[in-house]
């Protein structure tokens, strides 16, 4: 599994090309922390590239949200494959977090926020 950061302003892209199963999980974990420990709390994830996730990766999500939101910052989350998508739906994560089909259209929802 590869990660690849940027930043787009204030947001943190972070762009998964792999699968979100077992140990690979805590790779992105510890990049998500690292944007934590940084002080960067506007954090959207890509995953064009993922087409599967477990539940262990699901719960890490959901706790670094809820991380982020206490810091006043927000977890996004753009481009799902269909597995993904429906796993977010079953999960009720799509009440948790905001998903959107661009990257694009996501990273501008942050500066809406802004306004």
């Amino acid at each position: 599994m590869e990660i690849n950061t940027r930043a787009e302003g204030d947001v943190t892209v972070i762009r998964v090309e792999g699968n979100l199963i077992g140990g690979n999980t805590n790779q992105l974990s510890g990049e998500l922390m690292k944007c934590i420990t940084e002080k960067r709390v506007n954090i959207l994830v890509n995953l064009a590239h993922t087409a599967q996730m477990d539940s262990y990766s699901i719960g890490v999500l959901a706790s670094t949200g809820s991380e982020l939101s206490k810091l006043g910052g927000v977890l996004k989350f753009t481009e799902l494959q269909p597995f993904i998508e429906n796993l977010f739906e079953m999960m009720r994560m799509t009440n948790l977090f905001e998903t959107y089909d661009t990257e694009t259209d996501a990273i501008r929802s942050f500066r809406a926020a802004d306004d």
